[in-house]
């Protein structure tokens, strides 16, 4: 889907599967082996499923707003390369205030997941937090 949406203007939806299927699948992934490995029950595999979309489509709308308005050096790439390279983005098919949005509304969702573990949860907490103040 990301290299046959090159160059091309893509929905918001197809934006959504692109990320659900790249970041956030990498993202998930490892929220669900935890699980796994823990031995964790349906309940569980489910919310950490889901925290992992959130965190992943958030993690990745970040990215697209530190290329749109952060530094080469905090984002480790050239700032712009997604507008040059004609990629739709969450800043280019919502704008850049919107996008912030999502981010942040992401965020809350991830946050109200990990609630019921309380202290237990407090490294994904932090975790969760510091994704969307990656520019600071």
């Amino acid at each position: 889907i990301d290299l046959q949406s090159e160059g091309k203007r893509i929905s918001l939806e197809q934006l959504k599967k692109l990320h659900a299927l790249k970041t956030g699948a990498m993202i998930t992934a490892p929220c669900l082996m935890a699980c796994f490995a823990a031995g964790a029950d349906e309940k569980a595999l489910a919310l950490a499923k889901e925290y992992g979309e959130c965190i992943g489509l958030q993690f990745q709308i970040v990215d697209d707003i530190l290329d749109a308005v952060g530094s080469e050096e905090l984002l480790g790439k050239p700032i712009g390369s997604d507008s040059e390279n004609e990629k739709s983005t969450y800043v280019s098919l919502l704008g850049l205030e919107p996008a912030k949005q999502q981010a942040q509304e992401l965020r809350e969702q991830a946050l109200e997941l990990l609630k019921p573990y309380g202290e237990k949860a407090a490294f994904l907490i932090e975790m969760t937090k510091r994704l969307t103040d990656r520019n600071k």
